[in-house]
């Protein structure tokens, strides 16, 4: 990786710090204004809020996992090709919504803002990777991934739509 995918300059420490805010932000809303929140709704729409917690919290600690295994190559504690490897397990798909029972406002902004960094991350996720370290010639043409499709298991090809409940 280069010296802008080191935290504190470059595109890099924006993503990361982005990240690792809306994750701040996330906790204290869900342990302040949204606890509240839902203390207030019927069983039904509590379940559904806190199903849209659990999914949002989910995808957070995914792109947390990222960015960490990121940093951990830019400080040279990671390999690119083990950094690859781990990155395959992640789950980086465009999280299912519960609909709008239950959801407030704000866990809806949180949603949106989420899925931005998403979508930011999983760009840079799939560029940095592709520059990275490439397999030896003969084993790169058993897999030619179609123009546009992800060059990792970050998301699948069916993840172009967004998921309906």
């Amino acid at each position: 990786m280069t010296a802008s995918a080191e935290p504190g300059t470059g595109p890099f420490a924006v993503l990361y710090h982005d990240g690792m805010d809306l994750a701040s932000r996330l906790s204290a809303y869900l342990s302040g204004p949204g606890r509240d929140f839902a203390d207030h709704l019927p069983l039904e729409a509590r379940l559904a809020y806190h199903d849209e917690a659990r999914e949002l919290t989910t995808l957070l600690l995914q792109l947390a996992a990222w960015l960490l295994m990121e940093r951990a190559v830019a400080e040279g504690e990671m390999t690119v090709a083990f950094a690859r490897q781990e990155a395959e397990g992640l789950e980086l798909r465009p999280r299912r919504t519960v609909g709008p029972l239950g959801i407030s406002d704000g866990l809806r902004a949180l949603r949106a803002e989420a899925e931005l960094l998403r979508l930011r991350v999983v760009a840079r996720a799939e560029h940095l990777l592709a520059m990275g370290e490439r397999p030896p010639e003969d084993l790169a043409i058993m897999h030619i991934p179609r123009p546009g499709a992800p060059h990792l298991r970050l998301v699948s090809d069916s993840d172009d739509a967004p998921m309906r409940p």
